[in-house]
């Protein structure tokens, strides 16, 4: 039996035997069922990064909650924070790379669980998004990790192998990942936020309610781990006597000192990605933070300084109502103390030069 068709067999069975959730009061929405879903929405800390989680089922030992499969890929560890909670440690109990879901289960915790829907919702639904975005960068310039919500509407339904992907113009950012995507009207969850075109506007990609479930019956194994070692870019720091602190993200901070007195934090994940056996290792720097929208003119001059610098580019990130903007350069792993240097050098001369042309402080 092929993969495609035992997945459309369990659909069937789940459709059959599974009780349709209650329809929500008429005259509603999202917004009253918020604050109560937020106990079930996770945090997810891994040694390369971070995501979202959410509550799916009641365990006797704890609950089982789903992420995105690409969350928890390579990590030897994964945490999960609720709210202001202590993070808790958590196991991958069931992983699916090609439908891009993973199962986690954490013990001695119990979480009331979401609702799903059982059918893909049609195209104009509206749809609110909860998650962490950028919750490792929002951490490491001294801002708290809050969920945040974002709304939008289901523009396609597009059919692959396996199931259903939702696109929606929802806003997304690294970190949503693994983050559920409610049904505005029912607050049923319709969807998994999995991927965003980085070179589109508002095109982002759910997995739809009917690959959850199939994913759900069937379960299938995690594959073993590969661990991943930061041993390299560790090794270099130490050889080059550049002072850094590892955060709980596993990731290096580095505050370069510059002759003017002024200073400049330097992040240096500890993660390397790897494509096609050429390792990829990512640096940035927080430059400044703005209340409210960029001036078109500045909006405009970072993305041209984006599109000139090659190497790098500007990244602006919501933090409530205000902006931040950082800087992030992806290089190869195999480098010298001295390329590591000037690396470090020129993410954070970059930087500091913007935070001093456009707000004159020295805030990170």
């Amino acid at each position: 039996m092929t993969r495609t068709v035992r997945r459309l067999l369990i659909l069937c069975l789940v459709a059959a035997c599974t009780s349709a959730v209650p329809a929500r009061a008429a005259g509603s929405d999202f917004r009253g069922l918020l604050p109560r879903y937020l106990q079930s929405i996770a945090l997810v800390l891994t040694d390369s990064g971070t995501g979202t989680a959410f509550a799916v089922e009641a365990t006797p030992s704890g609950t089982l909650l789903i992420t995105s499969s690409h969350v928890v890929e390579g990590a030897h560890g994964v945490r999960l924070r609720i709210g202001e909670s202590e993070p808790v440690e958590a196991r991958v109990v069931a992983d699916d790379p090609e439908v891009d879901l993973a199962l986690l289960e954490v013990t001695g915790l119990s979480l009331p669980t979401l609702p799903l829907a059982q059918t893909d919702p049609g195209v104009g639904t509206d749809v609110a998004v909860v998650g962490y975005p950028l919750a490792d960068r929002l951490q490491s310039v001294g801002m708290g990790a809050q969920p945040s919500l974002s709304k939008g509407v289901l523009s396609a339904i597009r059919q692959k192998e396996g199931g259903s992907v939702l696109q929606v113009d929802v806003p997304v950012n690294p970190g949503n990942s693994g983050g559920p995507a409610f049904d505005w009207e029912t607050g049923e969850v319709i969807g998994v936020v999995v991927a965003r075109l980085r070179d589109a506007s508002d095109i982002n990609f759910l997995v739809g309610t009917t690959s959850i479930h199939a994913f759900l019956a069937e379960r299938p194994a995690p594959a073993p781990i590969q661990t991943l070692d930061s041993g390299s870019i560790r090794d270099l720091l130490d050889q080059s006597g550049i002072p850094y602190e590892i955060n709980e993200q596993g990731n290096f901070k580095i505050v370069r000192k510059f002759e003017n007195e002024r200073t400049q934090l330097v992040l240096i994940y500890g993660r390397v990605w790897d494509y096609q056996g050429i390792k990829i290792r990512e640096l940035w720097a927080p430059a400044f933070r703005l209340g409210g929208d960029l001036p078109a003119d500045l909006a405009n001059r970072l993305l041209q300084m984006s599109q000139v610098a090659k190497i790098g580019g500007w990244q602006v990130i919501e933090v409530g109502q205000d902006r931040l903007v950082t800087y992030a350069i992806k290089v190869v792993d195999r480098m010298t103390v001295d390329e590591l240097r000037k690396w470090i050098d020129y993410v954070a001369s970059y930087a500091d030069t913007m935070e001093r042309e456009v707000t004159g402080k020295d805030d990170y």
